[in-house]
């Protein structure tokens, strides 16, 4: 499910922690002055989750959650794409809801359904999962 759309240009010094931190196996960590990132009222990032990614294509998963302490009730996350060369396609899949993304491009969905990314070229992004606001470990 997508739940809200936007659109953050992303920093240059976020362009460049992305470019160095980033990776295709998820693990890449952001250091902690990474910045400004997509918000949302009643909701707070967790900044344990926060991975920039550097791919290509995704296979449809599921994600359990990834953050500090114990899973709280609800949670959602964020795709934000950051980079993504000029005339790529790029889709995110979610269920059975699909959005034709670009760069600056920003999706805050329920990380529990299937999701999947195809695009035609490589791309960068940082993902990272929200707890409600009082919901703090």
């Amino acid at each position: 499910m997508i739940i809200q759309t936007g659109h953050m240009e992303p920093t240059p010094a976020q362009r460049r922690m992305i470019r160095e931190h980033g990776d295709d196996q998820f693990m890449g960590r952001l250091p902690p002055d990474f910045g400004r990132v997509p918000m949302f009222e009643g909701w707070v990032p967790d900044a344990e989750s926060m991975i920039a990614i550097k791919m290509r294509c995704v296979g449809p998963h599921k994600d359990d959650w990834v953050g500090r302490g114990p899973q709280p009730h609800r949670y959602l996350s964020v795709f934000w794409l950051t980079k993504a060369p000029i005339g790529t396609d790029f889709h995110l899949h979610v269920r059975n809801e699909q959005i034709r993304m670009t760069a600056g491009q920003w999706v805050l969905f329920n990380d529990r359904l299937m999701h999947s990314v195809f695009a035609e070229r490589r791309w960068h992004g940082v993902a990272y999962q929200m707890r409600p606001t009082g919901d703090n470990v």
